[in-house]
């Protein structure tokens, strides 16, 4: 097993004992090999025979056609139906000697972790990762491996989030006293896949208030249903019905992107108060923030690397090098930043 980059060499010692090389590359390569065949790592690369996607956010989802997907079903549907394209799904997850298989990172609907083992040595790619669990019931999977390649987008020993129950009862707090008590509705700004529908569970579930959505989130939505993911009684907001629930108190969940102009167009409307918010893990200067994250902060970082005894990590996105030092630091273990 090979994880290429093109600068150096590295060794890691497996499970067994036995020193094992990998080149390496750069980050915007990611690649395994696996019993001489390449596996891309949410990346499209055009030396791949095929390429991974843990999840079906954008900047995961190959923008060009690609290899054959490995993905999980509900992913895989996701990103065909965001991209408009018809891409092939992988039919094995065996490679030679290598198996690879999903592990959950509760980190959107569908996402998962890749692991992969064989010849002695296991692997785990993360992807986006989450250390807790999410609205619909679901947690991240560890496993005990020789190579964790994590996600550290909030890396920096400075991202503490609070935890994920009490960002919750606040959301659910806030929406009754503005729909209750101000008589006024609420429009969040969150995701379009992934944060959105997590949203949407909370609010049906906690509120008692109407939920309307943006129609690219219902559409998403009505998908994850069609997967076993239960969203919640939302509606579309261009609906005949979701225009009907606009003329008493509702809550709209929206992209960001059209965070003011549905403020503004629903206050143009219903003659009453509107209020906006924010649901993301990096906050804002101009509207109330909720850091309802679906990602892992630097103490959930350093607990994932814990829980897998890995004998060396690689570090991709955000704060890849001051996480790499901390886990250096404090286990003990061989580390490498990947990209910039």
């Amino acid at each position: 097993m090979h994880i290429y980059k093109n600068t150096g060499q590295s060794h890691i010692r497996d499970r067994r004992g036995v020193h094992r090389s990998m080149p390496l590359s750069s980050i915007s390569d990611l690649e395994l090999e696996l019993d001489g065949e390449v596996l891309s790592l949410d990346r499209s690369t055009p030396r791949a025979d095929v390429t991974f996607v843990s999840h079906a956010h954008m900047d995961h989802v190959p923008r060009r056609r690609s290899a054959p997907v490995l993905a999980s079903p509900l992913t895989f549907d996701v990103m065909r139906a965001r991209t408009g394209r018809d891409h092939v799904p992988a039919e094995r997850t065996r490679f030679g000697p290598y198996t690879c298989r999903f592990l959950s990172s509760s980190h959107a609907p569908g996402a998962t972790m890749l692991h992969v083992e064989g010849d002695g040595l296991a692997l785990t790619f993360t992807g986006d990762y989450c250390d807790q669990e999410n609205a619909f019931g679901v947690s991240p999977e560890h496993v005990a491996c020789d190579v964790l390649v994590m996600d550290s987008t909030y890396g920096d020993p400075r991202h503490r989030f609070p935890r994920r129950e009490d960002v919750r009862a606040d959301i659910v707090r806030w929406v009754k006293r503005v729909t209750r008590e101000m008589h006024g509705s609420v429009v969040f700004g969150a995701y379009t896949f992934g944060k959105a529908q997590e949203l949407v569970r909370i609010l049906t579930e906690e509120t008692g208030v109407p939920v309307l959505v943006h129609e690219d989130i219902a559409q998403l939505n009505a998908l994850c249903e069609r997967h076993g993911v239960s969203v919640g009684d939302a509606v579309s907001a261009s609906s005949p019905e979701g225009q009907e629930a606009a003329m008493d108190t509702f809550v709209l969940v929206t992209p960001p992107r059209t965070l003011d102009a549905a403020r503004a167009a629903y206050a143009r409307l219903t003659h009453r108060p509107v209020v906006t918010a924010l649901v993301t893990g990096w906050g804002s200067r101009r509207h109330r923030c909720f850091p309802l994250s679906n990602h892992a902060d630097f103490q959930g970082l350093m607990n994932l690397v814990a829980a897998t005894s890995p004998r060396h990590v690689y570090t991709v996105h955000g704060s890849n090098k001051r996480l790499a030092k901390a886990v250096a630091d404090r286990f003990g273990i061989e580390t490498t930043p990947l990209g910039r």
